[in-house]
C-alpha cells in the first residue's frame, strides 16, 4: 500500500500518525515523505492537466526526483583519556589432546593401559586378573592359597580426554596430565592400593608417575602387545617380580 493511502485511511479512521523530527540513536533509519496537504491536492489535480501539455524535455525537469538529506545517527564521542575496548576472541588451545586410558583395580594395584582406539577386551582384563593373582603367589609372606585363588576382585574404570566439548576450559596437554593423575590417585585412594602399574610404554609417556603420590612402576609392554606376541609375556613377568620384590 501507498504510504500517502495509509496515511489518508489513518486520518479517515481519526488515527494520528506521529514521525519523529529527528532520526532517534540506534533506531532503523525512518523513511520520510511529502505529505500534500488537502487544500494542495485540488490545486495539483488542476497542475496536472497544465503540465500535460509541457514537452517532455520540460516534463523531466520540473518532475525531478526530490531530494532529502540523509540523517545520520549521531556517533558517540570518545572519551578523553579513555582506551579504547577491544572485544578478543577466545583463544583455542593450540595442543587438545584425545586419548582414554583404562584403570582396572586387581590384586591391591591399579593397573593402566592406554587404550589404542578400542574398548578394552574380555581378554585384557583376565590378563590382568591372572598378573594380580601371580604377583600375590609370589609375594612375600603370601599364604600358600593365594597360589590356587581362582578369583581377583576386579574394578574397571575408563578416563577419557577431553572430558567435555567446551573450548573456553583448559584442554591442553597439561590440563590432560594433571587431570589423569588426580583420576588414578582417586582411584587408588579408594581401594587402598599398594601402587600403580603402568602397562606400555604408551601410558607411562602419558601418566605422569611423579603426580601420583604414590609406589609406581612401569612396564615394558601392554596386554595388548602380550595377546598379540605371547613372547613377550616372559620379560614382563620378570618385570613384575622385581615389582613385588622391591616393596
Amino acid at each position: 500500500m501507498n504510504e500517502l493511502t495509509r496515511m489518508a485511511y489513518l486520518d479517515a479512521m481519526g488515527i494520528d500518525s506521529y514521525i519523529s523530527r529527528a532520526q532517534l540513536p540506534g533506531a532503523a533509519p525512518s523513511r520520510r515523505l511529502v505529505l500534500v496537504p488537502r487544500e494542495a491536492q485540488r490545486e495539483t489535480a488542476d497542475n496536472d492537466v497544465a503540465i500535460a501539455a509541457i514537452p517532455a524535455p520540460a516534463l523531466k525537469k520540473q518532475r525531478g526526483p526530490a531530494h532529502f538529506p540523509d540523517i545520520q545517527a549521531p556517533r558517540p564521542r570518545p572519551t578523553p583519556g579513555a582506551t579504547p575496548v577491544e572485544t578478543a576472541a577466545p583463544a583455542r588451545n593450540a595442543a587438545q589432546p584425545r586419548f582414554s586410558v583404562a584403570a582396572i583395580v586387581a590384586g591391591g594395584w591399579v593397573w593402566l593401559e592406554e587404550l589404542r582406539d578400542m574398548p578394552l577386551a574380555r581378554e585384557q582384563v583376565q590378563m590382568v586378573q591372572a598378573m594380580a593373582r601371580a604377583l600375590q603367589s609370589v609375594a612375600p609372606g603370601a599364604p600358600e592359597s593365594a597360589v590356587g585363588a581362582a578369583e581377583v576382585p576386579t574394578q574397571i574404570a575408563q578416563f577419557d580426554w577431553p572430558m567435555h566439548s567446551n573450548q573456553q576450559l583448559d584442554q591442553s596437554a597439561e590440563a590432560a596430565s594433571a587431570a589423569l593423575a588426580s583420576f588414578v590417585r582417586r582411584k587408588a585412594e579408594q581401594a587402598q592400593c599398594r601402587g600403580v602399574v603402568l602397562l606400555g610404554q604408551a601410558c607411562t609417556d602419558r601418566v605422569p608417575g611423579q603426580e601420583l603420590d604414590c609406589p609406581w612402576a612401569a612396564i615394558s609392554h601392554g596386554t595388548a602387545d602380550m595377546l598379540a606376541n605371547s613372547a613377550l609375556k616372559r620379560q614382563v613377568w620378570s618385570e613384575l617380580k622385581e615389582l613385588v620384590s622391591g616393596r
